[in-house]
């Protein structure tokens, strides 16, 4: 049915010719997208795609609820010069839409996708009959029956095709599209006066299995030689209700959809993701459909159309060729590493020299009324554009013509969101985590928010000129946005990763100005160690245990052990061991033991030069030092079978080798293989420490993560975690002290003088928090350190411990197994730099390495995909406060500290004064505890009095020196209010008193 000239106004009150409006783009895409939630087929992009394309009619109807009779416009012939897509749609413009699609993924893809199509019935005006009216096939109630509708118009469509005397071979065809008649339910701006009309989108075999029943599995054909399992629904025209919108750009989304793309919008809210600048987004409407935007630079490596250019390490003056501009001088896409999740991709887009949209404000000036964009194009560019005998425009010389503006667009890529994400095809979906995200140049996230129009991001939620970078900008800018031609960790918006906002170091910066076909950037990162990310070990593989090292006369090397047996090595600049890409060392051909692999030596006195691991209850070793280039890899211990299973090590210390077994015993192996000797060992314990002289330390049973400090007393300190106590055992002497702790530690704990007082504390990552405790069992002031995680986030291994920032004062350093690195400082705030990402998942903790032969120190991180990551710091191997480099303290995994400190008192009072405090205040619960510490050995009573001095209960707290000491006042059954606390401390030539305030609340 026609609309009549008074609906038009009551809807829309504006002219046929007037461009859409953001609100009204993004109410289109929300309607037109609203059936379309299932992900998209993947296919690879094939050489030809062959259409085969169906024009049907519905039955006759005249019912207001959708818009016309149900039957083509094929006896209208529309005469306005510059209409959009005009009647008669015949045989021919249909045909011509075909040839529109094909010239555009022509030009997007490079040559590398040809569409060719034919459009049936054969007859000019002929038409395929459904058996039913529109309003049957869009009953608009509920959505699963609206998806109903639709499923069983495709159906009805191939049906009426196969039936016919056309003798359609659908074999020959990659694709069925089916055109119906009418206008699709695409737009709808305030009140919908024909709500039956048909929606336009991709209908995938999931989605006709799902409406059409778990059985189906494709529609029969050409008596059950072919069958259609997917297509496309398109109407006859998107002109109506006041607007001229071409079919073109509806059309070339709707294939993207069917070649893999994923939909770059917000299903859930319908806002943009991508806006002008994709087609997969608002870009399939740029200049009302007529020019539709090119896939972005994500969507066309998706596709293999554009195979960017990778670019790890620090490069000036990178030059891009502008896209769509035939043969390229230089890259159109180029591609710089974050971590192994995320990366940038860069283009150049657009052309500074064509102004669609200033060109239509002129003429719409000079007229008085709105123009089309046909108009403007066959105006100014009449040489520049085709147009078909239908009077459909069917090719442009540019496809950027409907961006905002020209330059480099920044795409940030998180393919942790997209592997999460895509199945549902919501990349897109959460406006602040995208798959697919554009770094907005004019420093505003505007696009996919909505703005009113008294809002300064009015009119740039699809995206304007400012989004692109380059230094020629309008003077009229300045002061107006945060444009400093620089994307940086300084900047809005800035170069952290998604995941914690994790530093990437990177900075690109000295866009040029975008006058000529070519543009030039500047690349750099701080912080960066060549060669690094490196891809060690094959696809499919997994990394299950590693080393880091020194080796004879040579640099650090990074191990890696796979669940396949499979060794690998990475060393300085990012290059194999043996040669730059040759990263396997040997392939052990069993399944490794999850516990450690250990750098040994063949010699006392020598440096390591020995690999040594446990796997399938074998011991092995490699004498990595011997290796030459293209040698035959031969073990010097020729792998053998274990007395046992392992259950701790290898511990490699001075020249011998220990293992383990779950015999109780410890087998010590010279280098050669020689087994030296049995020593007994307790029960249940899945650590392993060997004292000076070869000495297997006496672990209590339970224990696991063990190490050692020197004792104040003579000889060693033994220290390990026992789940069955819930704390730490300390053993001097034979004499066992348990220190209970809050949470049991995820890996390794790591020993170092953190509070500055020369004695050793106990650090260590709990799942979320990296807890301090000194020898007394109290925290250490300010801890636990909170990273501030978030979601499944969770610390994994041992804390490393040094100072990063030259303050003098040690930096915690813990890894997430979601791949970041935060360093905290004592007093919880982050250092510098930090947090750093390496994307994938962790399973142990990075190591502090002399990697190459400079002399900062480098931070080295893998990942189980093997993907090695790393980090120059600014600190050297000479630098004091270097307490915990590596996960099990030495290459050899033995946790033995031989350094002794020297108690420095923090005041020459017994007890200072600032040092005595309770916490919570007011208490938590039924309980607060009193702290203090105290210099020296001291007899402790505290009394507590009421606010008018009255005794309220008295007690002996701990008196341990050199610590703080702790004590917790149970006040389940005292009364609220304040109360006066007296600490005393009572030593061999002092005695001190301390009088705080505490608060009691119920």
């Amino acid at each position: 049915m026609q609309i009549s000239e008074n609906h038009r106004q009551n809807r829309f009150k504006r002219s046929s010719t007037s461009p859409l409006s953001a609100p009204a783009i993004r109410r289109l895409l929300a309607l037109w997208l609203l059936f379309a939630l299932l992900p998209a087929a993947v296919f690879s992009a094939p050489d030809t795609l062959r259409i085969c394309a169906l024009r049907v009619e519905f039955q006759y109807d005249t019912s207001e609820l959708t818009t016309g009779n149900g039957k083509f416009m094929v006896d209208t012939v529309t005469t306005q010069p510059y209409a959009i897509d005009p009647a008669p749609h015949d045989r021919q413009y249909f045909q011509d839409q075909i040839l529109a699609a094909a010239n555009y993924f022509k030009a997007v893809s490079n040559g590398k996708l040809i569409v060719t199509g034919d459009v049936f019935p054969s007859a000019s005006k002929g038409a395929f009959q459904l058996p039913k009216p529109m309003t049957a096939y869009n009953p608009n109630t509920t959505a699963e029956a609206i998806n109903q509708g639709i499923a069983n118009l495709f159906l009805d469509a191939v049906n009426a095709a196969d039936a016919s005397q056309d003798n359609i071979d659908f074999g020959s065809y990659d694709l069925v599209v089916v055109f119906h008649a009418g206008v699709g339910k695409d737009i709808n701006i305030g009140y919908d006066t024909t709500p039956q009309d048909i929606p336009s989108l991709y209908l995938n075999e999931d989605f006709l299995k799902m409406t059409l029943g778990s059985g189906f599995d494709g529609i029969p054909v050409n008596n059950g030689a072919h069958k259609i399992r997917y297509g496309i629904l398109l109407p006859e025209t998107e002109n109506q209700d006041g607007y001229q919108i071409a079919l073109t750009g509806m059309f070339v989304s709707n294939i993207g959809s069917y070649l893999g793309l994923y939909d770059l919008f917000s299903p859930t809210t319908g806002q943009p993701g991508v806006a002008r600048f994709g087609l997969m987004d608002a870009g399939l409407l740029n200049l009302n459909g007529l020019v539709p935007a090119p896939p972005c630079a994500f969507s066309r490596q998706l596709l293999g159309w554009d195979e960017p250019e990778l670019i790890a390490q620090p490069t000036k003056n990178i030059r891009l060729s502008r896209f769509g501009k035939g043969a390229a001088t230089y890259p159109t896409t180029v591609r710089i590493p974050i971590n192994e999740d995320e990366y940038y991709l860069l283009e150049y887009r657009g052309d500074s020299k064509v102004n669609i949209d200033s060109l239509y404000s002129e003429v719409y000036y000079q007229k008085n009324e709105p123009p089309t964009y046909l108009e403007i194009l066959k105006r100014f560019y009449g040489d520049k554009i085709q147009i078909g005998s239908s009077g459909v425009l069917i090719g442009v010389d540019d496809y950027d013509w409907g961006l905002p503006g020209a330059g480099i667009l920044i795409w940030h890529i998180d393919e942790r969101i997209i592997r999460e994400k895509g199945p549902q095809n919501r990349v897109n979906d959460d406006p602040d985590y995208r798959g697919v995200d554009l770094e907005e140049a004019d420093g505003s996230q505007d696009i996919g928010h909505v703005y009113s129009i008294l809002e300064a991001g009015f009119q740039k939620e699809l995206g304007w000129f400012a989004d692109f970078w380059f230094r020629n900008r309008p003077d009229y800018l300045e002061g107006f946005e945060l444009y400093r031609n620089e994307f940086s960790d300084r900047t809005t918006p800035n170069t952290r990763s998604n995941r914690n906002q994790a530093r990437s170091h990177i900075t690109l910066k000295n866009f040029s100005a975008n006058t000529s076909s070519v543009m030039s950037f500047d690349f750099e990162r701080d912080w960066y160690e060549a060669g690094f990310p490196a891809t060690v070990i094959q696809k499919g593989e997994q990394v299950v245990v590693a080393a880091s090292g020194t080796l004879t006369d040579q640099n650090a090397f990074i191990f890696l052990l796979t669940n396949s047996g499979a060794l690998y090595a990475v060393g300085a600049g990012g290059q194999g061991f043996l040669a730059a890409e040759q990263f396997q060392l040997a392939q052990l051909g069993f399944q490794p033991h999850n516990g450690h692999l250990a750098l040994a030596t063949r010699a006392a006195g020598f440096n390591t030069d020995l690999l040594v691991g446990v796997a399938n209850d074998r011991l092995f070793a490699l004498p990595v030092s011997d290796v030459v280039l293209d040698s035959a890899l031969a073990f010097q211990i020729p792998p053998f079978a274990l007395p046992a299973s392992p259950v701790a090590g290898p511990v490699a210390a001075e020249n011998t080798i220990y293992v383990a077994c779950a015999n109780d015993s410890v087998y010590a192996y010279e280098p050669y293989g020689n087994l030296l000797r049995r020593q007994a060992q307790a029960a249940n314990v899945s650590d392993l420490l060997i004292l000076p002289g070869g000495q297997t330390a006496a672990l209590n049973p339970g224990s696991q993560y063990a190490a050692a400090i020197p004792s104040p007393a003579g000889g060693f300190q033994l220290v390990a975690y026992s789940a069955q106590k819930k704390g730490f055992t300390v053993t001097t002497a034979n004499q066992v002290k348990v220190l209970p702790v809050d949470a049991a530690p995820v890996g390794q704990f790591a020993l170092a003088d953190a509070d500055g007082n020369g004695t050793y504390d106990l650090i260590y990552n709990g799942p979320h928090l990296i807890y301090g405790y000194d020898f007394n069992g109290a925290p250490l002031s300010g801890f636990p350190l909170n990273p501030g995680l978030t979601g499944v986030d969770e610390l994994v291994g041992a804390p490393l411990i040094a100072d990063l920032d030259g303050d003098g004062q040690p930096d915690f350093i813990s890894a997430l197994a979601q791949g970041q690195i935060f360093a905290l400082r004592a007093d919880g705030k982050p250092v510098p730099g930090f947090p750093l990402t390496i994307g994938g998942k962790l399973s142990g903790s990075p190591a502090i390495v002399q990697l190459d032969a400079d002399e900062p120190l480098e931070l080295v991180a893998w990942n189980t995909d093997g993907i090695v990551s790393a980090w120059q710091l600014d600190i050297s191997a000479a630098d004091d406060n270097l307490w915990w480099l590596s996960e099990n303290f030495t290459p050899g995994n033995n946790a033995l500290v031989n350094a002794t400190l020297t108690y420095r008192p923090q005041s020459a009072s017994l007890m200072p004064p600032e040092r005595v405090y309770n916490y919570p205040n007011p208490n938590q619960g039924d309980f607060t505890t009193i702290r203090y510490y105290l210099n020296e050995p001291a007899a402790v009573t505290i009394r507590i009095f009421d606010a008018a001095g009255a005794p309220v209960t008295s007690f002996n707290g701990p008196g341990a020196g050199q610590a703080f000491n702790e004590i917790r006042w149970n006040v389940a059954h005292v009364a609220s209010g304040i109360y006066l606390c007296q600490v005393e401390a009572k030593g061999n030539s002092q005695t001190v008193r301390k009088i705080i305030k505490i608060m009691v609340v119920h």
